[in-house]
């Protein structure tokens, strides 16, 4: 995401913000994977 933040000449925030008005998701994860991720830290 930095990288594509930095080659668009676009801080980080204002390029997730633009991603986000454009209704681009920042992530592929599924509510499954954030709860699995969330139990092995358990």
């Amino acid at each position: 995401m930095g990288k594509a933040a930095q080659v668009s000449g676009l801080s980080r925030l204002q390029f997730e913000t633009s991603l986000s008005e454009n209704e681009i998701p920042i992530s592929n994860l599924t509510i499954d994977d954030v709860i699995s991720d969330i139990e092995k830290l358990k």
